[in-house]
């Protein structure tokens, strides 16, 4: 449950690094605030950031990838549960490809947002 958890966070993470660079729309920005609650600066915010995903300010796409990655794993994860053995193994290696690909998505979204805030060029390199 936990992975399921942090692979969502990631796919929002890797979103709003995308929406920071300008690659995605930000729908409704942001679609609540809970910073009075549970600011992200704090040592709780922090954690359940890092484990969960938690954003205290999200955007409408922020969490539209956190809910579409919920739905994609555990809807795999149901069938792998419903159709036995056999999609065992497919399933798990789908879920793992989900998760690697979610965090190279986030990976990629902190390169770009260096990228736009001039600290790194990567447009010049491959020119």
């Amino acid at each position: 449950m936990l992975i399921l958890l942090l692979a969502a966070g990631l796919a929002s993470q890797g979103a709003g690094f995308l929406i920071q660079a300008g690659y995605l729309p930000a729908w409704i920005d942001p679609v609540w605030d809970t910073s009075r609650l549970l600011d992200e600066s704090s040592l709780t915010g922090k954690v359940l950031h890092a484990l969960v995903g938690y954003v205290s300010r999200p955007s409408a796409t922020q969490v539209a990838f956190y809910l579409a990655t919920l739905l994609a794993i555990s809807s795999a994860s149901w069938m792998m549960q419903k159709e036995g053995r056999a999609t065992l193994r497919i399933a798990a290696t789908a879920i793992i490809a989900a998760a690697v690909v979610t965090g190279l998505a986030a990976a990629s979204g902190s390169l770009l947002v260096a990228e736009t805030h001039g600290r790194i060029d990567l447009t010049q390199a491959t020119r």
